[in-house]
């Protein structure tokens, strides 16, 4: 008889170990990685240029395609077509510039506007192509130069500060006040502008190469372990008391 109530006792105490893993677990702690990605590319309008007049970038007619969200609470990986999307931006003045062997390095403080508009027909809400999916401004920029006479446009870390649409979080499961890092990065082939006398006053882009992605990074806050989890762990110790009447 003591030896079936041992039994009845184990796995009774393996499912209430189980069902306090569940909880825990459910209780969701920071999602790894997560992030909601744009892709761009370029399009027929596509321009990106800096020049003297007030040393700052200007991009526009810049295409954004599609967004993607990885690792997030609700459809992640689901890729969202994106019609009639574009990027403009024109960032703050150009704080410094550095050159080595030739190649320049361009930098620009806060400040600035950075806007995407288009449509998500998978998202009601924002079927029309005119719809704001992304704005905000700059924290910073970096515009390299990686060969003579080709530029890449490059912004890392917490570069923007900017918020998607309340939308898009809802799609991906994500609260619309989420706290989270905008990076951009763009590469497209560029030259040189001069003046008559010869000056390098600026560069422009040239409507040939384009790649780059636009990541929000979200960061969700760990949701506290449930009441119940606590009650589980009482009624643990309950059961420790009758295993040792069950040896008795």
């Amino acid at each position: 008889m003591k030896r079936i109530k041992m039994t009845i006792f184990k796995n009774i105490l393996l499912a209430a170990l189980f069902m306090m893993a569940i909880l825990i677990s459910s209780a969701g702690g920071a999602h790894a990685d997560m992030t909601i990605a744009y892709t761009l590319a370029g399009a027929a309008n596509s321009t990106v240029s800096c020049t003297s007049q007030n040393w700052d970038v200007i991009g526009s007619g810049i295409a954004v395609t599609n967004v993607t969200g990885y690792n997030t609470p609700q459809n992640p990986g689901i890729n969202l077509p994106i019609s009639s999307g574009f990027l403009s931006f024109t960032t703050a003045p150009m704080t410094g510039s550095s050159f080595s062997n030739g190649l320049g390095t361009w930098n620009f403080g806060s400040g600035g506007t950075f806007n995407v508009t288009g449509g998500i027909p998978a998202i009601s809400a924002l079927n029309s192509n005119n719809s704001a999916l992304i704005s905000g401004s700059f924290n910073n920029a970096t515009v390299q130069e990686f060969a003579l006479g080709q530029y890449e446009f490059f912004i890392t870390g917490a570069s923007l500060n900017a918020t998607d649409n309340a939308n898009i979080y809802n799609y991906y499961g994500l609260p619309s006040g989420a706290t989270s890092s905008i990076a951009f990065e763009l590469t497209f082939n560029g030259q040189n502008t001069v003046n008559n006398h010869g000056q390098v006053t600026g560069f422009t882009s040239l409507n040939t190469t384009w790649s780059g992605i636009l990541e929000d990074a979200p960061t969700l806050t760990a949701t506290p372990i449930p009441a119940a989890a606590y009650l589980f762990g009482s009624g643990l110790m309950g059961l420790a008391g009758i295993r040792r009447k069950i040896k008795n």
